[in-house]
């Protein structure tokens, strides 16, 4: 997470948890106020250190254009075949505040969920220890905000993952301590107990092992057998689970059929150019398939790139039209999983851009 941008109130996690402490005699969890601004010395330097860009005016410049949200790209996000506003100050009214629940649903191997159902409620009873309060913090602070927050994409949730597989771990180690007691109950012996409790966290291992196996190369399409399994692939997140992984492929296809000079319409036109140059097709154009006035000037014989994940309410009327209507000359799959169509516009399915344009 670090490494594509900082979040300021994940500091909320560590502070939250040492504050809890602070009736508590132990010397060792009274941090007290001298500590703290110690803590937020050394940490506040160590930030200068390694970004030392920070102290340039562009800098602030850049973060409030981000913070205003005038870096979108685009105007929405595909769930679950719907599109919704995918904006952060959208709040309730942006992705729904379920987005990552269903995804934690779908994309967790079953033994990893089911281990986090059973953990979960183990945190709040006392003889966990204290450390139990550590992982509640984390949990809350993440999932509370991105919970309502109207902006979403699965790549956020990397930084509560460790904190969901710790639950899920203590949900194996219940699950073992419950079978432990059942063989005791049998009277088998305790060299029993020990190999169920082991073979119990082997088989979550391999489990999980043979789902992101099963799944290689193209890991972000796994799909659980609650999701549907690969049969489903691809149609719960599609822009994360696709991304821009089919455009090479679709570049080098048209490379090798598109006349000199003909327009390449897609969602990634700069990703185009630049597969189009490696393949030695400098004089291809690549535009935006959001842009009407682009599309407005489209021959036949030009081409069109429909990507899935790539869907948006700028050109949801365009691809859907072409998708019902027209047949693509070519397709591009991630294994099994179709990921993008490709179309050479003939005289039919020029009209049908054209009769979309003029809407």
């Amino acid at each position: 997470m670090l490494a594509s941008k900082y979040v300021p109130h994940f500091l909320a996690i560590s502070v939250a948890y040492y504050y809890v402490f602070q009736g508590v005699p132990a010397t060792r969890w009274r941090l007290g106020k001298r500590k703290w601004l110690v803590f937020f010395a050394v940490m506040g330097a160590a930030f200068l250190v390694c970004n030392p860009t920070i102290l340039l005016p562009g800098t602030w410049h850049e973060m409030r254009i981000f913070a205003g949200e005038q870096r979108i790209g685009h105007d929405g996000y595909e769930f679950m075949g719907r599109l919704y506003r995918n904006q952060m100050t959208l709040w309730l009214n942006g992705s729904p505040w379920y987005f990552y629940y269903v995804f934690m649903g779908v994309k967790l191997p079953v033994p990893v969920l089911l281990a986090f159902v059973a953990g979960l409620p183990l945190l709040f009873i006392k003889r966990l220890g204290d450390g139990r309060f550590f992982i509640l913090f984390w949990l809350f602070f993440w999932f509370f905000p991105f919970t309502v927050l109207g902006g979403k994409f699965t790549r956020y949730f990397t930084f509560v993952l460790p904190a969901v597989l710790i639950t899920a771990a203590i949900g194996i180690h219940a699950a073992g301590q419950l079978l432990a007691r059942v063989i005791a109950s049998l009277r088998l012996g305790d060299d029993h107990k020990i190999q169920a409790r082991a073979g119990l966290a082997l088989a979550v291992l391999i489990f999980s092992t043979y789902a992101a196996a099963s799944a290689a190369p193209h890991f972000r399409l796994y799909t659980n057998v609650i999701g549907g399994g690969m049969k489903s692939a691809g149609s719960y997140f599609p822009h994360d689970e696709f991304y821009d992984a089919s455009t090479r492929e679709a570049v080098a296809l048209i490379a090798r059929g598109a006349a000199r000079g003909m327009r390449v319409a897609s969602e990634t036109p700069e990703l185009v150019s630049h597969y189009a140059r490696l393949y030695g097709r400098d004089d291809l154009v690549a535009v935006s398939l959001s842009d009407r006035a682009a599309l407005s000037v489209l021959k036949e014989g030009d081409v069109v790139i429909v990507a899935r994940g790539r869907r948006y309410f700028s050109n949801d009327a365009l691809t859907g039209r072409l998708i019902a209507e027209a047949s693509p000359s070519a397709g591009i799959a991630l294994g099994a999983v179709p990921s993008a169509q490709i179309y050479f516009l003939d005289k039919k399915s020029l009209e049908l851009v054209s009769s979309v344009i003029e809407e």
